[in-house]
């Protein structure tokens, strides 16, 4: 690669430093513009990837729809009524990862956490583990959490920064 024709790859979303690259590969890796649908509203399209979203998370989103500026191009994959393949609204792609991996979020983890290094003898994450290094911290990273549901019960909770204390659920 000649200077003459090296140019500053860079996201045109976060607009991030990728790397050097000559003009001609820089204009290959650009964004294709979308061109199916009747009221294609972006040109963009973002994947949003969920865990077993064909169970939970998709009937939701799409329930919720109208209760918001309802876009007016819903595509959907669907097997029945209420289980969604996948579906896209407004350059949001909503794919479910489960199709793909076949196993729960803990059991992946569970299968990372088994595989090691044969040179090592170190587990495989070692980034959490350098961001992390905190052996309770990282620890508390690699299990499931738990959403309070029903704490959760209004959109004002989403601004708090904290939890309130547990209470015990004989003593009231």
């Amino acid at each position: 690669m000649t200077k003459e024709n090296k140019v500053r790859h860079h996201c045109h979303v976060t607009c991030d430093f990728i790397s050097a690259v000559c003009d001609k590969c820089n204009l290959l890796l650009r964004y294709r513009k979308r061109t199916k649908g009747k009221h294609v509203t972006a040109n963009y399209l973002i994947p949003m990837v969920f865990h077993n979203l064909r169970g939970y998370n998709a009937h939701l989103i799409i329930k919720h729809l109208s209760r918001f500026d309802a876009p007016k191009d819903v595509q959907v994959i669907a097997n029945n009524m209420e289980k969604y393949i996948s579906f896209e609204i407004d350059g949001l792609r909503f794919v479910n990862s489960l199709q793909f991996l076949g196993c729960s979020l803990d059991g992946l983890v569970k299968k990372l956490e088994t595989g090691t290094d044969k040179d090592k003898n170190e587990t495989r994450f070692d980034h959490l583990r350098r961001l992390y290094p905190d052996d309770e911290q990282f620890q508390l990273l690699k299990r499931k959490g738990v959403y309070p549901y029903e704490y959760m019960d209004t959109v004002d909770r989403m601004a708090e920064t904290c939890l309130p204390r547990k209470i015990n659920s004989t003593a009231v």
